[in-house]
């Protein structure tokens, strides 16, 4: 059983942020069946989609 498997909606609910920090050093990608959704926490990765979609908007939409 991973650490994902193991995170409750009320954890997430209480402190987010202790989980997010244990998710980026054992499973940056990482499923999470207490809520069905997968969690990408790999700062590097979301940062960089994150720059390109606002540039992009701001391209498009000034």
């Amino acid at each position: 059983m991973s650490f994902a498997d193991n995170i409750t909606v009320e954890a997430l609910e209480a402190d987010p942020y202790p989980i997010y920090a244990q998710l980026r050093r054992s499973a940056p990608v990482a499923f999470v069946p207490a809520v069905n959704l997968w969690f990408v926490v790999w700062c590097r990765a979301r940062s960089r989609s994150s720059a390109a979609g606002s540039s992009a908007r701001r391209r498009h939409f000034t």
